[in-house]
C-alpha cells in the first residue's frame, strides 16, 4: 500500500483544525439542518462526547470504526468524533444489501460500529466489534472544562483517515485506503479556492468518495448543510444560501 502524500500543513490534522476553528468561533454556524442548526460549540461538544466514548472502547490511531448511519447530523458528528480520537472510519450505508454489509464488517475487521436506533441494524454477525449508540452519547452535556482541556489524538499524514470499498461489480469488493494528509490537503485547498462564508451541501452517502470532503469542511470554517436526496443543490453554495432543502 503506497503511503499517503505528506501534508504540507506540518503537524496539523483535520481533527486539530476542527478543534482550532471551533475554539476560535464557538458561535459560528457549523451545521444546517431542518432539525435545527448547530454552532461550532454544539458540534464540538457532540463530537468530543463521541470521541471520549470511542477512546474508552480502545479507539486510537489505526483503529477502524464503522459508521452505520444515513446522511444526517449524526453522521457528521460520527466522522468528526472518530477523527478526534485518531481513528479511521469505514462507512456502511444502511441501504446496502445485508450481504454487502456483512462483507464490509468481516473484511475490515472493525473494532467499533457507530450507529443509531433510528437507523436500525439487521441481525448480522458483528464479530468482536462493539456497537456504540450515537443518540445516547451525543445527548450528554460536557462541562466547559472538559471541552477546553480535550486534546485530539495526534496523527501523522500517513495514518489512515477512512476506508471505502469498491462496488465489487467486477469481482470481490476491495477496501481503498485514504491517508490523513491526502484529505487534509484537499479540504484546505478547497476552503481557500472557494473562499469564505460558504455552506457545503452534504447530499450523498458517506460511502461515496465525493462526500468525504463535506463533513471535513467545518475544520476550515465552512458550514455543512444536510440535504434531502431529492434536492440536489449546486456543489458549492455561496453565503450560506441554497436552492436545496435541508433535512
Amino acid at each position: 500500500m503506497p503511503a499517503a502524500p505528506t501534508s504540507v500543513y506540518g503537524d496539523d490534522s483535520l481533527a486539530s483544525l476542527f478543534l482550532k476553528t471551533a475554539t476560535a468561533h464557538p458561535d459560528g454556524l457549523a451545521l444546517v439542518s431542518s432539525r435545527g442548526n448547530l454552532t461550532y460549540r454544539d458540534l464540538l461538544s457532540r463530537a468530543v462526547c463521541l470521541a471520549l466514548v470511542l477512546r474508552q472502547n480502545g479507539a486510537t490511531r489505526g483503529t477502524l470504526v464503522g459508521i452505520w448511519l444515513s446522511r444526517s447530523v449524526e453522521s457528521v458528528v460520527a466522522v468528526l468524533g472518530t477523527l478526534l480520537c485518531g481513528a479511521a472510519y469505514v462507512p456502511i450505508d444502511p441501504t446496502y444489501p445485508t450481504q454487502r454489509q456483512q462483507f464490509l464488517i468481516d473484511d475490515s475487521q472493525l473494532s467499533l460500529v457507530v450507529t443509531s436506533r433510528q437507523v436500525g441494524m439487521p441481525a448480522i454477525a458483528l464479530g468482536s466489534a462493539t456497537v456504540v449508540d450515537i443518540d445516547t452519547i451525543t445527548s450528554q452535556t460536557l462541562t466547559t472544562d472538559q471541552l477546553t482541556t480535550f486534546e485530539p489524538t495526534p496523527t501523522t499524514a500517513d495514518d489512515l483517515i477512512y476506508v471505502l470499498y469498491t462496488s465489487g461489480s467486477t469481482g470481490r469488493p476491495k477496501g481503498v485506503v485514504v491517508g490523513q494528509g491526502s484529505l487534509l490537503n484537499y479540504v484546505v485547498w478547497a476552503r481557500g479556492a472557494y473562499g469564505g462564508g460558504l455552506t457545503f451541501p452534504f447530499f450523498t452517502s458517506l460511502a461515496f468518495d465525493l462526500t468525504l470532503t463535506s463533513p471535513g469542511c467545518p475544520a476550515r470554517g465552512a458550514s455543512v448543510m444536510t440535504v434531502q436526496a431529492r434536492s440536489m443543490p449546486s456543489p458549492v453554495v455561496a453565503n450560506g444560501t441554497s436552492g436545496g432543502r435541508p433535512v
